[in-house]
């Protein structure tokens, strides 16, 4: 899939959490409002009601419709650095590349934390499990922190209603659209947060169910 390179435009960036809560407030200061020439809206999506991967999916659906060029997901919860936004709008804006997704796995992704050892584990599997298929090297498909050109967003089909949006997005815009994913460093900021035994099955649920809908549809 070819995409355009651009000079100015305007982002949309989609900030994931409670807006009440202190790693929101420092999440919206960090993030940056103008980047090259392109101007940067920040939205807290208000969805206290839908499970993860529907709210997102509400929210790109959203910055679709007000004709922005990139939209930028991440959440605000402390583990993703919002300065890295900058760094997305730019590989974007240079064409080439549809999605560019974060890792925390990267050998210069900083760690200022140590990942739970079961996580890390279980990442690493569903990154293999990723690679096998579309014979990559992705490190992180699970970060959920990532940047989309539109051009690339107004073709996808997404339907995770939970977690595993990230697995799909990858799947379908390097398996149905052939498009550039390019994965960036990111630093590993905290494992604060409750380990979800379901986690791990939930994503095999959605990287089998998008394989067999692919297949399905690429047949």
């Amino acid at each position: 899939m070819e995409l355009s390179y651009r000079k100015e435009g305007k982002v949309a960036v989609l900030v994931f959490g409670s807006a009440q809560s202190s790693f929101m407030q420092r999440t919206l200061d960090g993030v940056p409002r103008k980047v090259l020439n392109f101007s940067v809206q920040v939205f807290i999506p208000d969805a206290p009601d839908a499970q993860y991967g529907a709210a997102v999916r509400a929210g790109l659906a959203h910055a679709l419709l007000q004709k922005y060029d990139y939209v930028i997901k991440l959440d605000g919860d402390g583990r993703h650095d919002p300065q890295l936004v900058s760094t997305i709008i730019k590989i974007l804006a240079r064409g080439g590349v549809g999605l560019v997704t974060t890792s925390r796995y990267l050998r210069k992704s900083d760690r200022h934390a140590q990942p739970q050892v079961r996580e890390e584990l279980e990442d690493s599997m569903l990154s293999a499990a990723v690679n096998r298929v579309l014979k990559t090297d992705f490190t992180d498909v699970t970060s959920n922190y990532f940047g989309i050109s539109s051009e690339l967003l107004q073709q996808l089909s997404l339907t995770t209603e939970g977690e595993g949006l990230e697995l799909e997005l990858i799947l379908k815009a390097a398996l149905a659209h052939k498009a550039n994913v390019l994965e960036i460093p990111h630093p590993l900021i905290s494992n604060t947060h409750a380990y979800d035994k379901a986690r791990l099955e939930t994503h095999i649920s959605v990287l089998t169910d998008t394989l067999k809908n692919l297949n399905r549809s690429l047949s």
